[in-house]
């Protein structure tokens, strides 16, 4: 175990830089791996230190990512117990800071191959209480949402370890709805709109097409690529390196991406044909409040527009779904 230096008092006080280089070299320094001591240490050294430098910040975060993410076995790939021990790590002191805790949550789910699908849930709804509220106090309880709080739910939604990957699940268009409905009026960033409208478009018209192995699968292969004795090296100069990876793992690499492709063309395409009850559950979803903003507006527009049959859409007002009444109309 790698000791925590004294330099860095347990007490509330400022982290700075020097504090942190000292650390650094403590952890980093010798190569060590970050223990689950050292992980539970920087948590409290977090929640306990008045302010902290940017560089403190930078360090929690990356040697957390390398507890949590890169140090695992199969590598990338985030457990359940893992994540509930962060999650509660993060929730202990029932504040959340910004530039440590909820960046370090960003930068697991985006980071990692994979990670539980209540993590991701759980990280995105933080990221949309911090849009909402930003920092506790009723000056600042109508804040609007900024440029970084943009950003970090972009991240969030298409990290690749998300709930669908990099596409939009109807969870998180649910959340960006329930955002949209919580700040409207106020004076929000005008990146705001761009997001809204094309994450929650791509919920309903762009399929789920990220594909990462699973957990067990990432390990077989991890495990067998630890043990090059299985290589078979006379096949490899006989037949090409190619043919001895699929000879070891009982595939052919290149007809299953050639496969996948065709498949993911073929889901995108069905996709990109909005149904009745993509259709109804959009209509039905803006008109929860009674109220149809110019960024729900823009998102009509956008997927009448971009939708592969449009004509649909505009027959479905006069077949088997009633036309959507949106109430009066607000600026935002």
């Amino acid at each position: 175990m790698v000791a925590m230096p004294s330099t860095l008092p347990p007490t509330a006080a400022p982290i700075d830089a020097a504090m942190t280089l000292t650390l650094r070299r403590e952890i980093f320094g010798g190569g060590g791996l970050v223990t689950q001591d050292i992980a539970d240490d920087l948590f409290r050294r977090n929640d306990a230190a008045a302010s902290a430098c940017p560089e403190w910040n930078a360090l929690f975060v990356e040697a957390l990512t390398d507890f949590l993410v890169r140090q695992q076995s199969p590598h990338g790939y985030v457990d359940e117990a893992n994540a509930a021990w962060l999650l509660q790590a993060v929730g202990r002191d029932r504040l959340i800071k910004v530039e440590s805790e909820l960046e370090l949550l960003i930068h697991i789910v985006e980071t990692a191959d994979a990670c539980p699908t209540s993590f991701c849930a759980a990280t995105l709804k933080l990221c949309a209480a911090h849009a909402i509220h930003g920092r506790s106090g009723p000056q600042e309880s109508e804040r609007g949402v900024s440029d970084a709080d943009v950003a970090r739910l972009k991240r969030v939604i298409y990290a690749g370890a998300g709930e669908h990957g990099v596409a939009v699940s109807k969870a998180e268009a649910e959340a960006l709805f329930d955002i949209n409905d919580a700040i409207r009026g106020r004076d929000n960033s005008p990146q705001w709109r761009d997001l809204f409208v094309h994450a929650v478009a791509s919920s309903i018209l762009l399929a789920a097409t990220h594909h990462s192995p699973s957990a067990a699968e990432a390990l077989r292969q991890e495990r067998w690529l630890s043990q090059p004795s299985h290589l078979d090296f006379a096949g490899a100069f006989s037949g090409g390196v190619l043919a001895t990876l699929k000879r070891a793992l009982g595939s052919d690499p290149e007809s299953e991406r050639r496969e996948r492709l065709l498949s993911d063309d073929a889901a995108q395409m069905d996709a990109h044909q909005l149904t009745p009850d993509e259709w109804r559950w959009l209509t039905d979803r803006i008109g929860r409040d009674g109220v149809t903003d110019p960024n729900e507006q823009a998102l009509i527009d956008f997927v009448k527009a971009d939708a592969a049959a449009p004509p649909t859409v505009s027959g479905l007002h006069s077949d088997d779904v009633p036309a959507p009444v949106f109430g009066r109309r607000r600026a935002s």
